[in-house]
């Protein structure tokens, strides 16, 4: 795919098919990209919540925890986000924090993303709230705007995560890069890819993907010739 098109026509035409190709990459990855994410939360907000507290506490909180996931496995989903929202409110810090994450991923399930919007971003600005997750919840509140928010304000968010030493960089740099495609900042996407495809210390995952959307932008011009 040429990276300059002069003619108005057929740069309308390429456009279209870069949309086209990217969102089948997205549908194709997306449930594979918040599914490891999951993961991570249920693996150390589920460790903080057990080693925290008194074993009563924690059997209690368990429970709870417990019922709200039945509850969303039932498909009740407005009963689990209550369940979650008042072990958020109530439970030990992992659990209320494991729980705030649920009521977020239920809040976007029923189609309320503004309000999982509000959750998350209330974690990434809770500085009671360990670092790691708190990055996490920007990761997460991005993925609930990716197809509605405004990119430039997302780019920003994400910007402090964008670092050698931070959990989330790589996560970080992929949206990035599909933000700077939103915009239509080709070159930063294709800089921003290219650089994760060629990264040894990204997530295979990530540089599949990356090195999927680079067929789509093609190579930066730096590396052309």
């Amino acid at each position: 795919m040429a990276d300059t098109i002069d003619d108005p026509i057929l740069r309308e035409i390429d456009e279209e098919l870069r949309q086209e190709k990217y969102l089948q990459i997205w549908r194709k990855y997306r449930v594979v990209f918040i599914g490891v994410v999951v993961v991570v939360i249920c693996a150390v907000a589920g460790y903080q919540g057990w080693r925290s507290y008194t074993e009563n506490a924690r059997r209690v909180a368990g429970e709870q925890y417990s019922d709200a996931l039945r509850q969303a496995q039932l498909n009740q989903v407005d009963s689990a986000a209550q369940s979650f929202a008042r072990l958020a409110q109530s439970g030990p810090e992992g659990y209320s924090l494991l729980a705030r994450f649920e009521q977020a991923t239920l809040l976007s399930r029923k189609g309320d993303n503004a309000g999982a919007v509000a959750v998350y971003h209330s974690i990434s600005d809770d500085r009671t709230v360990d670092e790691v997750y708190r990055g996490l919840a920007v990761i997460l509140q991005t993925l609930t705007q990716l197809d509605s928010g405004e990119p430039t304000a997302l780019i920003q968010r994400l910007a402090p995560l964008i670092s050698p030493n931070n959990a989330w960089q790589f996560s970080a740099r992929e949206l990035t890069g599909i933000l700077a495609f939103r915009k239509g900042d080709i070159d930063q996407a294709q800089n921003l890819f290219s650089g994760l495809a060629n990264d040894a210390g990204a997530p295979p995952g990530v540089r599949e993907r990356s090195a999927a959307m680079l067929g789509v932008l093609g190579t930066p011009q730096s590396q052309q010739g």
